[in-house]
């Protein structure tokens, strides 16, 4: 299928090898879990918004293709708005900020550590 080809041409260039078919598995060609982000982001470009999960079960080109065909596979992806200089609070922020003028310092959480060995600076 064309989705095939499409998908199998940025195997191979992503993965560098010379071919693909369409009962290759991803990850037996030489695809890791990097390469597999850097798929998703390929894929996002090309209008696909697929979560990890879904190549690591569809991880044959056939499968994924059929699912991408599918339109499980297939995203609106819509365009960010201009920037400007704020936006308005979610109510999750709107909460938070409440609670945080109640009872400052709730959100703060401290923790101390006491290392066995020093530390290098330098090398910090």
């Amino acid at each position: 299928t064309d989705t095939e080809r499409t998908v199998g041409n940025v195997w191979k260039e992503l993965l560098g090898i010379p071919s693909v078919y369409k009962e290759s598995d991803f990850f037996d060609v030489g695809g890791n879990s990097f390469k597999a982000a850097k798929l998703l982001v390929h894929l996002r470009e090309l209008g696909y918004d697929i979560p990890f999960p879904v190549l690591w079960k569809h991880s044959k080109l056939c499968d994924l293709a059929s699912y991408l065909d599918s339109e499980n596979g297939l995203t609106q992806i819509t365009k960010l708005p201009q920037d400007v200089n704020s936006y308005p609070l979610t109510e999750v922020q709107r909460r938070m900020l409440l609670l945080e003028h109640q009872t400052p310092g709730a959100y703060n959480i401290s923790l101390k550590l006491v290392l066995a060995a020093g530390i290098c600076l330098d090398k910090l």
